[in-house]
């Protein structure tokens, strides 16, 4: 730790690595709440260390907040990759990629630090209202994800109609990566059970269209 300052390092592929630096820099410069990014060596970020811990339990209405946040942070981001899936219909944005309640930092109640840009892209924000709709189902249900969407729709005007595709899309790509992620077999079936709902809503709101 030179001169005593806590540090966290990020290790990646050379190409993520200048992207994720960049990235970090120009959000810290906007004042959300992000690492300040201090180095980039042979593939590897080194940030700040923040001083905060996950919160499963996190209000589904400031987990909107902070996803309203980012899509606003940067106005062209026309330098990052773009995010496959649906034809977009709103205006592109800059998408985190992976908004769950595992990847904000907390400390007394407030949030410190949104971390793990590794996905991040630009595309239509629905990509990641969707990914973060099922995030908050695993994390607290469907309740919950009912609150954050509210949240979310009252503070940005966008074209919703899309949002079940985009559910849909998301319910695919995790069906095939969740028997990966190490879960014990009673949690792996919960979850499972949650993701089943969440692809049967999404199938029902498109078939309404």
């Amino acid at each position: 730790m030179p001169g005593g300052v806590p540090l966290r390092v990020i290790a990646r592929h050379t190409d993520d690595a200048a992207k994720e630096y960049r990235l970090l820099g120009v959000l810290a410069a906007t004042g959300l709440p992000v690492p300040r990014p201090l180095a980039l060596v042979d593939g590897v970020v080194v940030t700040e260390y923040v001083d905060g811990l996950p919160d499963l339990a996190a209000p589904p209405a400031r987990m909107a907040e902070l996803l309203v946040r980012i899509h606003r942070a940067v106005t062209d981001p026309a330098w990052m990759p773009a995010m496959d899936g649906p034809p977009a219909v709103n205006r592109p944005a800059l998408l985190h990629g992976d908004i769950w309640p595992g990847n904000v930092l907390w400390r007394d109640g407030q949030p410190v630090a949104i971390i793990d840009w590794e996905d991040a892209a630009r595309g239509d924000p629905l990509a990641d209202v969707a990914n973060s709709r099922l995030e908050v189902v695993w994390a607290r249900g469907a309740q919950a994800m009912r609150a954050f969407t509210n949240a979310y729709r009252s503070a940005m005007d966008l074209d919703y109609r899309p949002l079940p595709r985009w559910d849909l899309q998301v319910a695919r790509r995790q069906a095939a990566a969740i028997g990966g992620w190490g879960f014990a077999p009673r949690q792996l079936r919960r979850m499972r059970a949650q993701l089943g709902w969440f692809a049967r809503q999404a199938v029902m709101a498109t078939r309404g269209e």
